[in-house]
C-alpha cells in the first residue's frame, strides 16, 4: 500500500474517531460481509466499549444474519434492532431518530 494512501486513511481514521467521540448521539449498522471480509471487519467494534460506557444514547442496527453474540462479547448490553432490508432500516432509523429527539 502506498505511504501517501496510508496517510490519507489515517486521517479520514483519525476524523471519523474524532466525530464518534464527540457525538451527542450514536448510531451503529452492522450488516452482512462484504468482499472477502467477516463479521467482526468493523472499525467500530473496537470502540463498543465506549458505546456501552459514555451514557450516549445509541441506536444499533443489524442484518437478520450478523451474530448479535459479537457485540455482546465486545461488553454492548443494549437494545438491537434486526433490519431486513435497507427500506426496513430507513423506516427504523427515522423511528429511533424521532424517540430520541422527543426524549
Amino acid at each position: 500500500m502506498p505511504a501517501i494512501y496510508r496517510t490519507r486513511q489515517s486521517n479520514v481514521d483519525a476524523e471519523i474517531r474524532k466525530d464518534f467521540y464527540a457525538a451527542r448521539a450514536i448510531v451503529l449498522h452492522f450488516g452482512s460481509p462484504k468482499g472477502g471480509s467477516d463479521y467482526e471487519d468493523h472499525w467500530v467494534l473496537q470502540e463498543i466499549p465506549h458505546v456501552a460506557e459514555s451514557g450516549v444514547p445509541c441506536l444499533v442496527y443489524v442484518s437478520e444474519d450478523f451474530p448479535r453474540e459479537i457485540l455482546a462479547n465486545r461488553g454492548y448490553r443494549g437494545e438491537v434492532e434486526v433490519v431486513s432490508s435497507d427500506t426496513d432500516f430507513s423506516t427504523m432509523l427515522q423511528q429511533g431518530l424521532a424517540k430520541l429527539t422527543a426524549s
